[in-house]
């Protein structure tokens, strides 16, 4: 089955707009060093999967575009609903669209088609950037795909990235750096020989990263300044005197408004002075107060939007204002509901400030502005397990 004309036009387009793309990104990550294994050939013909960690904005762009052949992205379907998002990725990328959580026939499919056509696939299996520093966990599907394509099996692992550039951070640190590192980690031959399970470990293995190891041994400067900006979105428990909802932060500072826990991030992304010098900890710790956060109530105001995924449409509702309570999110303003947390289907937190989920076969969609992270955890456990 040849490629359709809309498929030669966005080739086309790739190739005009790529270097522009290229130089936006090398904006962003200016100091990239790449380690390219045996058995990775930037100009190779033949299909294959491509599987990548997911540690900073920019490195979906760092893996896919060394690539003569584009790699065929498969993209979280809330990416496409704006048009610049939708030209850049449905349009440019030829992105493969798919609901986080949800089980969907047709974009295997899609899939399986591509490499039937020739293309590479290129696919980030934990599904959204990890705030904290360390991998996010991953299921098993992605060792199913690879067996049921039975293509080479190649992997691009990041590391430093979330050091110099933190997904929930608001300033650009001023030395943003990254090591990717290329590998064929399986090839076609062996993928037939191999078990679900041994083709899941060896992809879990590959791709687990925590940035703040990789930061001890390494030390690289990052600089910058009001570098605890924005995780106070993230934190909410205090390590110290276990309060919630009492972190907040100032310029390079996060502290507890209850105690006296009081630490500054330093010019190499640690929290020096504080109960944990790095976010790894620090997460573990807070996801350990989940059920007591679920006791608490807590708020946040965004804007409530109507998306149309078949049209890879959007409309503004307007704002609302969401406070969970004993068991609820209640929304007020342009919604007004009260919505029981266990009932909802494939919550996800996206995109720094992006919540989705699904409630008596309708779909959500809000950009919120505070308490990130605990709109998230609250779900975990009840709608879906973590990762």
């Amino acid at each position: 089955m040849g490629k359709t004309w809309i498929r030669k036009l966005e080739d086309f387009m790739y190739r005009v707009l790529r270097p522009y793309g290229v130089y936006r990104i090398r904006k962003l990550m200016p100091n990239v060093t790449y380690d390219i294994g045996d058995g990775v050939d930037f100009k190779r013909k033949e299909p294959f999967l491509l599987i990548g960690n997911h540690q900073y904005e920019v490195d979906s762009g760092l893996y896919a575009t060394p690539w003569k052949s584009k790699p065929i992205t498969v993209i979280s379907r809330s990416l496409m609903v704006t048009p610049y998002k939708r030209f850049k990725f449905k349009f440019l990328a030829s992105g493969i669209p798919k609901s986080q959580g949800e089980p969907e026939t047709h974009s295997v499919k899609r899939m399986i088609r591509t490499i039937k056509d020739g293309d590479p696939l290129f696919i980030l299996p934990e599904g959204e950037i990890n705030y904290f520093g360390e991998s996010l966990p991953i299921d098993d599907s992605v060792a199913k795909l690879a067996k049921k394509l039975k293509v080479d099996v190649i992997t691009a692992v990041s590391t430093g990235g979330f050091i110099s550039s933190p997904r929930w951070a608001y300033k650009l640190r001023d030395y943003r750096f990254v090591f990717v590192e290329f590998r064929k980690l399986i090839s076609k031959e062996e993928i037939k020989e191999l078990s679900v399970e041994e083709v899941f470990e060896r992809i879990k293995s590959k791709l687990y990263v925590n940035d703040y190891d990789f930061q001890r041994d390494k030390m690289i400067r990052v600089g910058g300044s009001k570098r605890a900006k924005g995780l106070e979105k993230f934190l909410y428990a205090c390590p110290k005197c276990g309060s919630l909802h009492t972190i907040e932060t100032e310029n390079n500072d996060v502290y507890c408004t209850n105690c006296d826990e009081f630490g500054t991030i330093d010019e190499y992304g640690f929290i020096q002075g504080s109960t944990y010098d790095n976010l790894v900890e620090w997460y573990k710790y807070q996801v350990s107060k989940r059920e007591e956060l679920k006791k608490t109530e807590f708020s946040t105001t965004g804007i409530a939007y109507n998306v149309f995924y078949e049209k890879y449409r959007s409309k503004r509702l307007g704002k609302i204002d969401m406070t969970y309570k004993d068991g609820n999110l209640i929304l007020s303003g342009a919604l007004n509901e009260t919505i029981p947390v266990n009932e909802t289907k494939y919550f996800r937190l996206t995109q720094l400030n992006v919540i989705t989920f699904d409630y008596n076969d309708k779909h959500y969609f809000f950009r919120i502005d505070e308490n990130n992270e605990a709109f998230k955890q609250i779900t975990i456990g009840e709608t879906y397990e973590e990762g």
